[in-house]
């Protein structure tokens, strides 16, 4: 009983730290033609490790727009925004500080995007 319950605390904690990789304030820029916009994705895991994210871009006036289907798999990152039938995949770096990803918002050709993670304190990690 003792060994299934180790086993059990062991499997939640990977779990969760699995999720914790990619929360936190990430950038980065999308360049859709001639046009740039920049981006802030913000991700949080809750205490169960269920992940959920917004996203600011000012050239477009968004503040805090609350992303769809924020996953991990591994280290393949993904959300969509059913609003505008947009969706981003990504893959997270080995070290947790890139997801380099391509947004697909039909009848828009896909787009190559890039968040970088942002510096942030300890705090923030909890």
């Amino acid at each position: 009983m003792t060994a299934a319950l180790l086993t059990l605390a062991v499997l939640l904690f990977a779990c969760q730290g699995r999720t914790r990789t990619v929360a936190g304030e990430w950038s980065g820029e999308l360049r859709v033609g001639d046009k740039t916009t920049h981006c802030t994705l913000h991700i949080r895991s809750d205490d169960a490790g269920k992940l959920s994210a917004s996203i600011d871009a000012p050239e477009d006036q968004i503040t805090g727009l609350q992303l769809a289907d924020v996953s991990i798999e591994g280290n393949e990152f993904g959300f969509t925004i059913p609003a505008v039938n947009g969706k981003y995949r990504g893959h997270l770096s080995a070290n947790r500080t890139v997801i380099n990803g391509i947004w697909t918002k039909p009848p828009q050709a896909p787009s190559p995007l890039v968040f970088t993670r942002q510096a942030t304190s300890d705090a923030d990690d909890d």
